[in-house]
């Protein structure tokens, strides 16, 4: 990622809560949820040229499906009987927020990781099939 692209991830979230914070009405996780969104498809798209991150596709999918999509029923249709939201969003924010914060770090620093060689792998398979 060039310099001028890390800049660019760096402001937009910043802008982003800027802009929110004065003029929506939306609680502070839901904010922090959306700059955390903007945040990964910003990263994901700088990096799909170079590479494809499968974290990165990850988090956006599960932020859109935990977060935006959340958001959206919130302010657009909160009265559907057939497909309402049976808590605040105050609530639900505060719980699924720091949830998918929590499930991000989890994706990006994983407990155990082990280097293997792919060598070692094949003759262990070797091993067992022969046996």
């Amino acid at each position: 990622m060039t310099k001028n692209e890390k800049n660019i991830l760096l402001l937009v979230p910043v802008l982003i809560i800027g802009v929110f914070i004065s003029v929506s009405n939306l609680s502070f996780f839901s904010i922090l949820g959306i700059t955390l969104f903007f945040f990964f498809i910003l990263k994901f798209f700088f990096e799909l040229g170079k590479t494809i991150e499968i974290r990165d596709l990850i988090i956006v999918i599960a932020l859109i499906q935990w977060i935006i999509g959340p958001i959206l029923k919130y302010h657009y249709s909160p009265h559907d009987i057939f497909y309402y939201m049976a808590v605040s969003e105050k609530e639900y924010m505060g719980f699924v927020f720091p949830a998918s914060l929590f499930f991000i770090i989890g994706l990006y620093f994983p407990v155990f990781y082990r280097k293997t060689d792919s060598q070692t792998q094949l003759n262990k398979i070797y091993f067992l099939l022969n046996n």
